[in-house]
């Protein structure tokens, strides 16, 4: 059973069942630190010298030089299952995706020079370059890949929601004949969807699929999403399994 602790700021923590009554016995506060809220208490030493505790250390006993991670970056979920201690470096590849970034996905970015999206990894303070690619979802499962492989559990990925299985077969779908117009985007789409562009006239996004040697419209759309699951919709009509869709991982 999970229960709320009541902090100052109009904030709660999420704790345990088990370890409700112990920290009970304590009153605690939100803090703010990098944009994040922690529940903390002060305690006064010798000397009359305060320092703050946290309370995700004290739940998991973290000792000095240890760190404690939030798996899903919820900083006031304290339920054991979401605390782990971890060292500095680990705690550093679960981060969230910066705010800098403007690919909305970890280690992507759009090359200008080259007119590709850029992907790399931070391993050991060194950038590993892992590729250029025609999609922004390429590019996203090929930092997943890369993730997965060189930090494992701690692995922050861009769609953490798919299996072993549809993982696999994601990236062989995205991965495959790049040079076939029929199923890969091209490198000058500005979209970042397959067979979606924006019509300037209409100011519109316009929908369209290369199909049985000639391009099929399939209609103009108010936002880019919309047009890139109708794609998406027809390209599973023509192309069935050899289809290369903008959103594998609903099909």
């Amino acid at each position: 059973m999970v229960k709320r602790i009541k902090l100052t700021q109009r904030k709660y923590a999420i704790v345990d069942d088990e370890d409700y009554e112990y920290l009970m016995q304590w009153k605690w506060s939100a803090h703010k630190r990098s944009k994040l809220f922690y529940a903390i208490r002060s305690e006064t030493v010798d000397l009359n010298k305060q320092y703050s505790n946290y309370m995700h250390r004290l739940i998991m006993n973290a000792q000095k030089g240890e760190l404690v991670d939030h798996i899903n970056h919820d900083t006031l979920d304290n339920r054991r299952c979401n605390l782990r201690i971890c060292t500095h470096k680990e705690n550093c590849r679960n981060k969230i995706v910066p705010s800098n970034n403007t690919s909305g996905y970890k280690g992507v970015s759009w090359n200008k020079r080259l007119n590709k999206w850029r992907c790399d990894i931070k391993l050991d303070n060194s950038r590993i370059l892992l590729g250029y690619f025609d999609t922004i979802i390429e590019a996203a499962y090929a930092y997943d890949e890369a993730a997965i492989y060189n930090f494992g559990e701690f692995a922050y990925l861009n769609f953490p929601d798919l299996t072993s299985e549809d993982r696999n077969c994601s990236t062989k779908t995205h991965l495959r004949i790049k040079n076939d117009r029929s199923y890969c985007m091209l490198s000058n789409n500005s979209s970042g969807y397959r067979g979606v562009c924006l019509d300037k006239k209409s100011n519109k996004w316009k929908c369209s699929i290369y199909a049985n040697g000639r391009r099929v419209h399939l209609g103009y759309f108010d936002n880019k999403i919309e047009a890139a699951i109708v794609y998406d919709q027809n390209a599973i009509i023509y192309h069935a399994s050899k289809a290369c869709l903008n959103f594998p991982m609903y099909v």
